[in-house]
């Protein structure tokens, strides 16, 4: 005799689903991925690079600091946009964070693109993110 399980199945997935929700995760926003950058401001470089790994590309600043950029791929198959010659560090963005230190330009697409500044003493000053930058919000 077989058994029908999928009454069952579908009271343990909205089970499951409701105890996610309640446990205070949310679906990935611009903010949370603002949030997750903001844990490494005022840190050491090497913080960044023990959990991120190396950069993509290290870029130069006329005022000596350096700005470390990585790039995520939605999809392997798209070219990665640090290996293009002519990658520059933006200069300005759309949104700004209550401390100005964590700058974002959203945009749908296959990639996002997070640089992190760093002064002489390889402290982490200011972070730009653009792109489909997206992670869950900490409450």
């Amino acid at each position: 005799m077989r058994r029908d399980y999928s009454a069952v199945t579908f009271i343990i997935s909205v089970m499951l689903l409701l105890a996610g929700c309640a446990g205070g995760h949310s679906l990935p926003t611009t903010k949370g991925y603002s949030q997750l950058c903001e844990r490494y401001l005022d840190q050491n470089i090497q913080a960044l690079f023990d959990e991120w790994g190396p950069p993509g590309k290290t870029l130069r600043l006329s005022d000596g600091n350096k700005v470390y950029a990585y790039a995520e791929m939605k999809d392997e198959s798209v070219f990665n946009p640090l290996d293009h010659a002519f990658i520059a560090y933006p200069s300005h963005t759309r949104s700004y964070d209550s401390t100005g230190k964590i700058r974002g330009d959203y945009s749908h697409g296959e990639f996002c693109i997070t640089y992190f500044e760093v002064d002489r003493s390889n402290k982490i000053v200011r972070i730009v993110w653009t792109g489909d930058c997206l992670a869950g919000e900490i409450k």
